[in-house]
This record gives C-alpha cells, sequence and structure tokens, in this order.
C-alpha cells in the first residue's frame, strides 16, 4: 500500500477547509438621514466597522448584517442563517466616532434612533396603498433562493390561486412600501409572508423594516376581522408585534374597543425562534390545509409538522379550531 505523506494531508484538510468556510455575511448601510437611506460602507465610522468585525466573530451564523444610521446612532440588524431570527445591537457613539454604549439584545427599533432628530422623517409609519383592490389572497417574501422560502411560497399560492384571486411576490426587492400596500388591500382572505422577525418588528427587502406600529394605525381598524394571517418569522407572536396584528395596542377594553387594530380572524406567527428549512414547509402546509378546508388548530399544524424535529407550538395561533374564511 503507497504510504500518503504528513504533507498530502495537511494540504488536503486545508483545501477541504477552504471549500467549506463560511462565507462572510453582506452588511448594508442605511441612514434615516438620507433619502435613499443608504450610506457607504467606506463612510462608517471606523469603531463601527471595527464592531462588525467582531460581530462577524461572535455571531458566527449571520447571513445579513443591516446597519441603519441616525447621526451618532446605530442599530445593527443580525440575520441569521438558522432561523428566521433578526437580533439587534444598538451602539452609540461621540462626536470623534468612538463608542460609548453598547446594548446587546436591543429591544427597541428604528423609530428609537429617530428621538436625536425631530426632523427625520424617512422611516414614519404611513398607511399604505392598495394596488390592486380585487386581490384577496396574499403570498410574500423578500428571501427567495433561502432555506425553503421558494418551496413554501409555491404551495401556498398553488392553493390559493384555485379559489382566491392571488398575489405571489417573491422577490428580494419587497421592501417595506411595497409590504404596506399589499397589506393594506381591503379585500384580503389571506396573507402569508416568511422573513426574519423580532418582537416588535419584520425585517423586509433592501433591508426595510416593517414595524408593529404600522398596524395600530386607524386606517388599519378591522382590516383582517375575515383574513387569516400566518408570518413565518421569530417571535412575532408576542407583544407588541403578535397583540398589534391581532387587536391594536390597546391596553384596556375600551381602547379595544375604540381601536381593535387589524382584528384577525385568525393569526399565527413565531411564538418562538422558528428554524430554516422545516418552519417553512410547517407553515405552509398549515395554510394550504386551511384555504382547503381543514380546521385551523394544533392538530392539522403537528399533521404538516409530522415527525421533523420541531414542536408545533413554536407557532402561536390565536383562534384555535376556527375554519379559513368562514367569518
Amino acid at each position: 500500500m503507497k504510504k500518503i505523506s504528513k504533507k498530502f494531508i495537511a494540504s488536503s484538510i486545508m483545501a477541504l477547509a477552504s471549500t467549506t468556510a463560511i462565507a462572510a455575511p453582506t452588511i448594508l448601510f442605511k441612514d434615516l438621514n438620507n433619502q435613499s437611506k443608504q450610506f457607504a460602507h467606506a463612510a462608517a465610522p471606523k469603531a463601527i466597522t471595527n464592531f462588525l468585525q467582531t460581530a462577524e466573530t461572535k455571531y458566527p451564523n449571520t447571513s445579513k448584517i443591516i446597519v441603519y444610521k441616525n447621526e451618532n446612532h446605530y442599530l445593527i440588524y443580525l440575520l441569521s442563517s438558522k432561523t428566521w431570527e433578526a437580533k439587534k445591537i444598538r451602539l452609540d457613539s461621540d462626536a470623534d466616532g468612538k463608542l460609548n454604549n453598547i446594548v446587546y439584545n436591543y429591544t427597541g427599533g428604528i423609530n428609537d434612533l429617530n428621538l436625536t432628530n425631530k426632523n427625520t422623517k424617512s422611516n414614519d409609519i404611513q398607511p399604505g396603498v392598495c394596488p390592486d383592490e380585487s386581490v384577496q389572497f396574499l403570498a410574500i417574501s423578500a428571501y427567495p433562493g433561502v432555506a425553503k422560502v421558494n418551496e413554501a411560497i409555491a404551495i401556498v399560492s398553488e392553493a390559493a390561486k384555485k379559489q382566491f384571486k392571488t398575489m405571489t411576490i417573491l422577490d428580494e426587492n419587497a421592501d417595506g412600501k411595497t409590504y404596506f400596500n399589499w397589506l393594506s388591500c381591503p379585500n384580503l382572505k389571506g396573507v402569508y409572508s416568511i422573513g426574519h422577525g423580532a418582537p416588535d418588528e419584520m425585517l423586509v427587502g433592501n433591508g426595510d423594516v416593517v414595524s408593529y406600529k404600522f398596524f395600530n394605525q386607524p386606517e388599519m381598524k378591522n382590516k383582517y376581522k375575515n383574513t387569516t394571517v400566518i408570518f413565518n418569522a421569530c417571535q412575532v407572536y408576542n407583544y407588541p408585534m403578535g397583540t398589534n396584528v391581532m387587536y391594536g395596542n390597546a391596553l384596556q377594553e375600551s381602547e379595544y374597543a375604540e381601536n381593535p387594530g387589524p382584528n384577525t380572524f385568525e393569526y399565527m406567527g413565531g411564538h418562538v425562534n422558528l428554524l430554516m428549512q422545516v418552519s417553512e414547509l410547517s407553515s405552509a402546509c398549515f395554510m394550504a390545509k386551511a384555504i382547503e378546508g381543514a380546521k385551523m388548530d394544533y392538530d392539522t399544524l403537528q399533521q404538516c409538522v409530522g415527525d421533523k424535529d420541531f414542536h408545533a407550538k413554536n407557532f402561536g395561533l390565536s383562534n384555535p379550531g376556527l375554519y379559513f374564511n368562514k367569518g
């Protein structure tokens, strides 16, 4: 038998390592004081770029980083390559560009950055304008080619098209405005979306954010009372996103009576972090079965999860037991 040299083994290991190395995450910078909401990577202070390099090492499963800037204040979104989570870090720097405040696991959103500049209007919540009021079902994601997104959107779209006029959007440019406009349509019977999320917002195309505040606008009152909404995104079933989608930002019964928010007929979203590869297909199967007449409950969801190593109650379901489009 021919003896294999140590040199050959070492070179083979190095070659294997180079082919299996995790690609560095893409980084998108967005400036709240610029109409285009973008600024050059080179314009970021060195302390910020150094921090981003550290973050890449600390969070190796990050696929994309989005940096929002308002003067000397930054909010960093770390989008996972394993789950549909959007982790957030808040950074504040002094006039010389040195960091003087770092908040890991930040729970605020980009609207908080506006507190330092009252003239900033770029990310104010505005009512959407429906592009086509005859559309009855929306299947949308800004993550084509990621995990099982394409397959899941196709499953839902095919089921919906059999009964409803359906708008299917699978485009990385499905930005905030796209979401706002289509989510404002008055005759929606169903909405299905896949993307990264946090308790207070979803990350959509071009690094844009769909905040919970969109859903508590007066224009959204009772908008979804006959609509089943599924957001396949991490933690969006929780306060404040989930509560605003379901019944507005009401803390008292009297507030709810005046402004129930979209008041969804049925709402399902990530209660905890949702695994990629399995959550999308599980939620898509659930939506398709619901459209076809299955009861929207955890038994149906468990059938869709099957023997996957994924807990059905990672999703929250607002009104278990209802039937799709029976409101």
